[in-house]
């Protein structure tokens, strides 16, 4: 709406609103030259930035991730850094579903007479004795037999390979550690030799 606030003779004073501003238009009478001013009103503007940056954190908390604004140079497109809250955990949730539920696999091991499958990505990252063993046998689907190798003890490697973490019996600790060591587990391989200093 706009409406004529000038009591001169000589300019006429036309006041509009334009998005929550004021906008003064000083129009001449004789040469109808007109000069605009935007006065903004700064008070509501920051009473409406302050509601509007709390709503966009409180949208930003629900999301499993964030989006961080990253530093470029002048000219380029502003990039963002995003970081996925629940990685981790969600990773190890999504492993040991894979194995309960046996998808995917591409390995089977042997041991004691029974089998077992697993993922090739996940002993490889996990020890780099299996990662060797993988690449010099590239077949689709490998079967590896281990001699020597208790299938608890197996089982409970795989557990600590997919979960991270595995319980252990007291009594079967030293040759579950051995057998972890002879297959380069990681987090495992230098376990023994750690006992044997604490000892």
């Amino acid at each position: 709406p706009r409406r004529d606030i000038s009591h001169n003779k000589k300019f006429v004073v036309v006041a509009q609103k334009v998005f929550g501003a004021t906008l003064y238009i000083f129009r001449s009478r004789s040469s109808c030259a007109a000069q605009r001013v935007l006065v903004r009103q700064p008070r509501r503007r920051l009473v409406q930035d302050s509601a509007a940056r709390r709503r966009r954190e409180t949208a930003q908390s629900r999301k499993s991730y964030r989006a961080i604004p990253a530093f470029t140079m002048a000219g380029e497109q502003q990039q963002f850094f995003l970081k996925w809250n629940d990685f981790q955990s969600n990773m190890v949730s999504s492993f040991k579903h894979l194995r309960d539920e046996k998808s995917f696999t591409d390995v089977t091991l042997a041991c004691d007479g029974q089998t077992c499958k697993a993922h090739k990505m996940v002993l490889s990252a996990c020890s780099p004795y299996f990662k060797s063993l993988l690449e010099e046998n590239p077949s689709k689907h490998p079967i590896i037999i281990l001699k020597d190798v208790a299938y608890s003890h197996l089982q409970a490697i795989l557990e600590f390979m997919y979960a991270g973490e595995v319980n252990v019996s007291q009594d079967q600790l030293p040759a579950f550690l051995k057998t972890a060591d002879r297959l380069k587990v990681k987090g495992l391989a230098e376990a023994p030799g750690a006992i044997k200093r604490e000892g």
